[in-house]
Order: structure tokens, then sequence, then C-alpha cells
């Protein structure tokens, strides 16, 4: 569909639109004389081509409108001038707009290019095609302009058509719309008010309904609760009153801390209870010239404790009192066999495991020597290089799971040079307190004794007592406690 011709002067090389006019086929090329005209020879006709002329433009060549169809309507346009097209109103719910365009140029009856731009909703021309027609559906509501363009098949651009359309606010997008909803919300707001306070009402009245009921049912309570609580105290007196009384009953039969000074001159005991009646208990007895001292830990503290301490007192008032046993493995053992027949602890599983941990020495004034036997409780002696020396004793509780006929280890010690004898119940060491609420611990004990050993035992007394004081202030006792201290000398 070209005709190219050759500058030999100029080297130049010139395409030129040729569109074939059909004569059928072509037999000669011919170049005028003036080299103006090619001429061609075809089979049913002779062409004459001007070959530098320029290419024919049309000044009618423009695009038009020639109808435009919605949902509902037709609208042709013969002839009429795109400025002097009305512009249209389409229904959202009839959305829908179809554009017909053409645009008339007779050269060799070859198919004319359009190009469109739908101004408000694409930003730039459509592609060349020859298709004349384009259609809209489903756009937003708003303003538009259908823009079209068309070209030959010489590049030639036609003046543009256009057309302004609207498509209208959907009822429910509408400025009445928007204040429907805005009447509707205040009536929903309005109604759920009403409805709320009406219910809060009902609900009032529910309520103070129950709470009538509550009230009356509080007061009969209260009156119940009144009666009950006197019949608390009237209890709480009498328990109280029977456990001071046990406590009087305790101190009774322990002994005298005066009767132990009477004898051993330099020594102290530390006895502080949990509660009113303790599970710890100690105990003395001058036999000739034997001193026996006991410092036990029975199981439990309280009431249960101290019937165990009573039966323990009991026991060693029988053992050494009545049938002269000094020793203190043999007091221990004494002791075991006791307490196993007076609880009835035998093997059955009914049988009650409660006993007791002790520590017992008997100190011979004429012989010069010291004797220990310990359940779970050792025995502290410090002698006057300050050296701590520790006695274990035997791994075997008093009562409960031991055996009748246990056998405790006898230790005996020579006195001779001055020596402190130091035995205590696990409370003490076992006292939670501090900064960081830990125990008080047996090493930090030892250090006591170990730090005040040279003075006077009384005097070690108050640092314990104040030491513990400090420890647990803040903090509930855990447990009874008792520790007990003597000197003793070879002279």
């Amino acid at each position: 569909n070209n005709v190219g011709v050759y500058n030999k002067k100029d080297k130049k090389f010139t395409n030129r639109p040729f569109w074939g006019i059909k004569k059928g086929k072509v037999n000669e090329l011919y170049r005028s004389p003036n080299k103006d005209y090619l001429w061609i020879g075809a089979s049913d006709g002779l062409i004459r081509y001007s070959i530098n002329s320029a290419i024919p433009y049309k000044e009618d060549f423009k695009a038009l409108i020639r109808s435009v169809t919605t949902t509902n309507k037709q609208t042709s346009f013969g002839g009429v001038r795109h400025d002097e097209l009305k512009a249209i109103v389409i229904d959202y719910e009839m959305n829908f707009i179809k554009f017909n365009y053409s645009a008339p140029y007779f050269e060799d009856h070859q198919p004319i290019e359009y190009s469109y731009w739908l101004e408000g909703y694409t930003d730039e021309w459509s592609d060349w095609k020859e298709k004349n027609e384009m259609e809209f559906s489903n756009l937003p509501e708003g303003k538009y302009t259908f823009h079209v363009k068309a070209r030959n098949i010489y590049k030639q651009e036609a003046e543009e058509a256009s057309m302004d359309f609207t498509i209208s606010t959907p009822w429910f997008r509408s400025t009445l719309a928007y204040i429907g909803y805005v009447l509707l919300f205040f009536i929903i707001v309005y109604l759920a008010i009403k409805i709320s306070s009406m219910q809060l009402k009902a609900q009032n009245k529910r309520l103070e309904k129950a709470v009538q009921e509550r009230t009356k049912e509080i007061e009969e309570k209260n009156t119940r609760l009144e009666s009950q609580k006197s019949e608390i105290l009237h209890q709480k007196t009498e328990i109280e009153d029977s456990i001071n009384y046990a406590q009087r009953i305790q101190r009774a039969i322990l002994p005298l801390k005066d009767e132990m000074k009477k004898h051993l001159l330099d020594s102290f005991i530390m006895f502080w209870p949990k509660d009113v009646v303790s599970g710890d208990f100690y105990w003395f007895y001058q036999r000739g010239s034997e001193s026996i001292i006991v410092c036990a830990d029975c199981t439990g503290h309280g009431v249960p404790g101290a019937f165990m301490s009573m039966i323990g007192v009991d026991k060693l008032n029988v053992c050494v009192g009545e049938k002269g046993i000094t020793s203190p493995d043999h007091i221990l053992s004494f002791l075991n066999e006791g307490i196993k027949t007076s609880l009835r602890q035998d093997d059955s599983k009914k049988a009650t495991r409660d006993g007791m941990d002790a520590a017992i020495i008997t100190i011979d004034h004429e012989k010069k020597t010291i004797k220990y036997s310990g359940a779970h409780r050792a025995l502290w002696i410090i002698k006057e290089s300050g050296e701590l020396e520790e006695i274990k004793a035997t791994k075997v509780a008093v009562g409960g799971f031991t055996p009748i006929d246990q056998v405790y280890e006898l230790h005996e010690i020579e006195i001779k040079e001055k020596l402190q004898l130091y035995m205590s119940s696990d409370g003490y060491a076992d006292q939670f307190g501090g900064e960081r609420n830990k125990k008080f611990k047996i090493k930090a004990m030892k250090s006591i004794f170990t730090e005040n050993y040279q003075l006077s035992m009384e005097e070690q007394r108050e640092i314990l007592e104040k030491r513990m004081i400090e420890w647990k202030e803040g903090y509930e006792q855990i447990d009874d406690i008792c520790v007990m201290g003597v000197s003793v000398k070879p002279d």
C-alpha cells in the first residue's frame, strides 16, 4: 500500500500512500518527462499518480456524534454540530449510555480510526480503533463529558466532538436522604433512651423489691449472728479460760528456774511458747551429787504439744525421782517405752505417732563428769579456748515410729576446765525473719554462743532474746522456743 520514490540527487527515499485503485493487473510503470507523475498501466485502465502533491485534506473532516442511546431512549443527531449538543441527564437506576459516532472522509474509501476519552471517569484517550460506537454502564453519579476524535488513513486527525451528560445522584445519597438519615438517627436515639429509661425504672423497682427482701434476710441473719456471736464469745471465754488454766498446770509441773539456779549458779533457761501453752519443755532434777537437765521438743505445739510435754514430765518424774535412773541414755529409753505404752503406739494404723526430740545431760559434781545422750537434739560445748565442739545425737526420736526397745548412744565428758554447755529445741534456729524472710539457722545460733561465751549465762540469755526479737520483727513466731545453757567448772 505504498509507492516508494528514491531521489538520486538528494539521496532520499520517500514512501507515499497508495491505496490500490482496483484496475486489474499492473502491466507498465512510466515516469512522466517532467517527473511529476507516475503513469500506471493496468489491464482495466490507466492511472495517473501525483508523486509530489500534498496528501489531500478535506476541510469538512470532523468527528460527529450521530446518536446517543440510554436505557429507555435513543436520540439521533443528524448534522448537528457537537457544540450544539445539549447535555442529558440519566437516572442512577437507569445507568446506561451508548454513543455512536463517525467522521466522513471519502478518499479511496479507506477505513477511519477513532479514539475516545470519557472526562470525569478516565484521564487519557483510548487506543485508535475502527470501532465507531462505545457504551458505558454502572457509572458513579456525577458530571461527564464524552470526547471522540477521528484519524484517516493519512494519519490526519479530525476535529473532535464532545457531549456532556450527568448521572443523577441516587435517592439514598441525596441531600434529602441524608437529612432523613439524621432525623432517623435522632429518632432511634430518642427511642433507645426512652426504652432504656423505662427498663431502668422497671429494673429499679425490681432492685428495690430485691433490696427490701435482702434487707429483711440480712436483719434476720444479723439477729442469728448476734445470737451466734454471743454463743461464740461465751465458748471463746470458756476455751481461753481452759487454755489459761492448762498454762497454769503446765507451769506448775515444770521445775522452777530458781530451783535449777540453786544448784547450777551460772545457767539460764530461755522458754518462749508460741501459744499460751507449749510443746517444748525443760526439766531439772537434783539427785544427790548429780544434776539432770532435759531440753525437749514434743510433736506439735499449742494444746496437743502441751499434752505431750505433760506426759514427758510425768515419765521423767517417775524415771528419775522414783526409780533413781540418772544415766541419760537409760532415761531416753525409759521415756520411749513409757510414751509408746501410754499412747498405745503399737503397729496398728490407728495408733498415734506423736513423740519428742530431747537432749539430756547428767552432771556429776563429785566425779567431775558430764554424761550426754540425745534423740535428734545435739549438745554444744565451748571450752575455755573458745573452741566449739558439737556432740551429735542419736538420729532416732522418742516415741512415734521408734522401736520400744530402742537404745540411745551415751557420751561421757570429763570436766578438766571451765565448760559452757548449750541445748536447744529447733524453734530458735527455724524462726523466719530478717530482710529476706529466711530461717535464722543453727550456724547463726552457734555464732552467738562463740561470740559471747565469756559472758555470764544470764547475759547470754539476754543477747539471745534480743537477737531473736530483732530477727522476727514483723513476723509471726512459727514454733515454741526453748534454749538452755549451763556453765561448769572442775573445782
